[in-house]
């Protein structure tokens, strides 16, 4: 009796065993829909130098598929995964999987001239090409970025750092990165932090605000003023030398 006891007590082991492992398989898979649906999630062994190269000799688009990540060191604002979220004909881009360890406001309160008109760089007025976080991540933040990955960013237009537009995380399939499927995939955490914060888009609205995204995922709108999350994105040039940092 307790050789057929312990035969059956083995057999249900196995059973539970077997379902733990189907369980632990189907999380996996829930976990990477929820970081991009079907996207290939992996830390990039590479160092960002040798993604450089890999970049210049044409085998970066081989290496390293959408989705893949690596850790960027960004000294007291935190160790921040860079996704790569895009591949252009030029570029290779990637988005802050963390939101920096700090928040930061977007722009000083809305001001106006004598004559009543709004100055740029206040407010929404200039957009993200005036904003003072534009200016502030692409001096105080990016001199905090480890050498490595430094040299091997460019600007691709809109600063060497910078946050997504409403399209890139809120657009339709053509427009919008693939990590951000859901209302789920936009949750982001400061560096450090276990709680979800509100985190900027580079879209002004009207004169004094800039859409954001929430805590919960949705979409929203915050004052200028107001200091909440920075979720930043930088990009690799896959054609052409590589940028240096603004200014120098």
């Amino acid at each position: 009796m307790a050789d057929e006891r312990i035969e059956a007590m083995l057999a249900k082991q196995k059973r539970l065993e077997q379902d733990l492992a189907d369980l632990t398989s189907e999380l996996e898979e829930l976990k990477a829909e929820r970081e991009g649906t079907k996207l290939n999630v992996f830390a990039i062994k590479d160092t960002w130098n040798m993604m450089k190269i890999n970049a210049i000799d044409g085998t970066f688009r081989r290496k390293y598929p959408i989705g893949a990540y690596k850790v960027a060191n960004f000294g007291p604002e935190g160790l921040i995964r860079m996704q790569l979220v895009q591949m252009t004909d030029k570029w290779a881009h990637f988005m802050a999987m963390d939101a920096l360890k700090f928040p930061h406001r977007m722009n000083a309160v809305l001001e106006s001239d004598m004559d009543g008109n709004p100055v740029e760089g206040t407010g929404a007025c200039g957009g993200w090409l005036g904003a003072e976080l534009r200016e502030y991540l692409n001096t105080a933040v990016l001199h905090l970025l480890e050498s490595d990955a430094w040299n091997s960013i460019s600007d691709s237009g809109r600063g060497v750092l910078w946050v997504p537009s409403e399209d890139e995380v809120f657009g339709d399939e053509y427009e919008r990165f693939p990590c951000f499927p859901d209302k789920e995939s936009r949750i982001r955490r400061m560096s450090g932090r276990e709680k979800p914060c509100t985190w900027w888009l580079n879209n002004g609205m009207g004169q004094n605000s800039f859409e954001c995204v929430c805590s919960d995922g949705m979409k929203g709108a915050m004052s200028s003023y107001q200091s909440i999350g920075v979720t930043v994105g930088f990009s690799i040039r896959l054609s052409g030398r590589t940028a240096r940092k603004e200014g120098e």
